[in-house]
């Protein structure tokens, strides 16, 4: 059966979803915690921001093949100002406050040829929303969240030309899991209150 069918099928689905705890806690609860609470670097599994979908047959496919989203490294070509302005304006992005000058820069440095114009990101690239108050990379100790934003643009995610770039890889599980078992954690996962 799909995964479509599994979650169509009332009874298989609540069975598939007991039965794939233990499969959950063995292969993802260690980066997305126990019930997909997520790990300080890890996304959240239990609610509903997908940087590529939260449909059932994404979650699958993001199980089989894994993810390995790209940001660049924006610290080589803005000056510091620049990059306190952009933090500042992606801060403000996600409270809803209107920043012209932000936007402004955010517009001619190119953001939005994967955030989007309006800042919703695009699901196709795995590119961040950054309108929704949820962020990837939470602050470390003695940071602020304006901290972790301002990083992550100056140094990138997955960037290979920056050694202090964000590192954020799913790996992929097939071949290390049988087709049944990554079914079961696709329906799991999208179980946990996120899928779409």
């Amino acid at each position: 059966m799909s995964t479509a069918e599994i979650l169509a099928d009332k009874e298989l689905s609540v069975y598939v979803e007991k039965a794939s705890k233990v499969l959950f806690g063995d292969n993802c609860a260690a980066c997305h915690a126990t019930g997909g609470a997520g790990n300080v670097g890890f996304p959240v599994l239990a609610d509903n921001d997908w940087l590529y979908g939260g449909t059932i047959q994404t979650i699958e496919q993001t199980l089989t093949n894994g993810r390995k989203g790209v940001m660049t490294a924006h610290g080589k070509i803005l000056s510091a100002d620049e990059l306190n302005a952009m933090a500042a304006y992606v801060m403000n992005l996600s409270t809803g406050v209107d920043d012209a000058a932000g936007k402004d820069l955010f517009m001619k440095k190119g953001c939005i040829a994967c955030h989007g114009m309006d800042g919703k990101g695009m699901q196709a690239m795995g590119s961040a929303n950054l309108t929704d108050q949820i962020f990837r990379f939470l602050p470390g100790p003695g940071e602020t969240q304006l901290d972790a934003v301002k990083y992550t643009i100056a140094h990138g995610v997955n960037d290979v030309t920056d050694p202090m770039t964000r590192e954020a890889v799913m790996p992929s599980f097939k071949g290390r899991l049988a087709a049944e078992d990554i079914k079961k954690l696709a329906v799991y996962v999208h179980k946990l209150g996120g899928g779409q």
